[in-house]
C-alpha cells in the first residue's frame, strides 16, 4: 500500500515585476506606480517616457520653490514683527550711549588729524622727506582705503571734491599746489602713487567710464571715446593712456571726462589697517611705483 503526498507551495509575485515594464531603480520593484496602461504599450503608441534625470530635477525645482516661499513668509512675519514693534513705540533705530561715545571720540581725532595737517600746510611743513614730494604736473592714482562715516565734516567735504565717495574708489589726479594740500588734509584715508602704461590700460580697460552729459558710458569701443575727446585729438583709447601716462595738454580734459574707478575689496593681507605711512609698514600716503601692486588687485 503507497500513499503519495502532494505539496502545493504558492508563491505570491511582488508588486512591480508581474508583468514588462521600464525599470528605472529599484524603487519600482517596491513601489509601482498607477497608469492607465503599461510602459510598453506606451513606448508602441509613440507617447513619450519621462526618464529619470528629468523628474529629478522637476523635485529638485520643487524643493528649491518651497524654500523660496518659507523665506518669504519668514519675511512677511519679520515685517510683522516690525510694525508691531512701531505701533508699540519701540524704536529701531536705538543708539547705546557706548556707541555715541565712540562715534564721538572718533569725529574728534579725525578733526584733530585735519587740524594738524592744515597747520603744517599754513606752515609748509608737508614732508619734509625729497622722496615723499610730487613731481608738479604729473598724473597720479589716488585710493580711498577708509571709509568716513565717523569722520568730520571737513575732510568729508574734501573727500567729495576728490571725488572720492565711497571706500575703495579710485581718480586720477593732476598734481598742482591745490590738489597737494588737499591730498594732505586727508591723507590717514588715502593712498597714491604713479601707475605705469600697462597698469593705466588695463585700469582703463577693465573699469572705465566716460561723462557724457548725464550719461555714463562704458568705455568699451574706440567710437566712445571719439564722440567725446575727438575735438582734442584723441580717438581712441591708447591715446587715452598716452595722455595720462604722459601728462600732456590735452590730460585736463581727459580728467574731466572720466569717472571714478570703482574698484574692488584687496586681497586679505593687502592692507595692514594700521595708523602708520606707507614708509613705515602702513597704509596710507605715497606708494610711489608700488601702487601698482595694489591696484592689480582691486581690477
Amino acid at each position: 500500500f503507497v500513499v503519495f503526498f502532494f505539496f502545493f507551495f504558492f508563491f505570491q509575485a511582488e508588486d512591480g515585476i508581474r508583468d514588462f515594464c521600464l525599470s528605472r531603480g529599484l524603487g519600482d520593484v517596491y513601489k509601482r506606480q498607477v497608469s492607465t496602461q503599461s510602459t510598453w504599450e506606451a513606448l508602441m503608441e509613440g507617447a513619450e517616457v519621462i526618464h529619470e534625470p528629468v523628474l529629478k530635477r522637476a523635485k529638485k525645482r520643487k524643493y528649491l520653490a518651497s524654500r523660496a516661499e518659507d523665506s518669504k513668509q519668514r519675511s512677511r512675519v519679520a515685517i510683522r514683527k516690525e510694525k508691531q514693534k512701531a505701533e508699540l513705540g519701540i524704536d529701531k533705530s536705538y543708539v547705546s550711549p557706548e556707541e555715541l561715545v565712540k562715534n564721538y571720540r572718533e569725529k574728534q581725532k579725525s578733526y584733530a588729524i585735519y587740524r594738524r595737517a592744515k597747520h603744517k600746510i599754513a606752515n609748509k611743513k608737508l614732508e619734509g622727506n625729497k622722496n615723499e614730494q610730487l613731481p608738479e604736473g604729473a598724473v597720479i592714482f589716488v585710493v580711498r582705503i577708509k571709509h568716513g562715516q565717523q569722520s568730520a565734516t571737513q575732510i568729508n567735504k574734501i573727500l567729495n571734491k576728490l571725488r572720492l565717495y565711497q571706500q575703495y574708489m579710485g581718480v586720477f589726479i593732476k598734481v598742482t599746489e591745490s590738489t597737494t594740500a588737499m591730498l594732505h588734509e586727508v591723507i590717514p584715508y588715502v593712498t597714491y602713487g604713479i601707475l605705469s602704461r600697462d597698469m593705466i590700460s588695463a585700469l582703463i580697460h577693465k573699469k572705465g567710464h566716460m561723462r557724457k552729459e548725464a550719461q555714463v558710458l562704458p568705455i568699451s569701443n574706440n567710437q566712445v571715446v571719439e564722440d567725446l575727446l575727438g575735438t582734442q585729438g584723441i580717438i581712441c583709447i591708447e591715446d587715452i593712456v598716452h595722455s595720462l601716462a604722459s601728462a600732456d595738454k590735452s590730460v585736463d580734459k581727459v580728467l574731466g571726462c572720466l569717472c571714478p574707478f570703482k574698484l574692488s575689496k584687496p586681497k586679505e593681507g593687502a592692507l595692514k589697517k594700521n595708523r602708520q605711512p606707507f614708509g613705515k609698514g602702513g597704509d596710507w600716503g605715497n606708494r610711489r611705483c608700488e601702487i601698482n601692486e595694489l591696484v592689480k588687485q582691486m581690477i
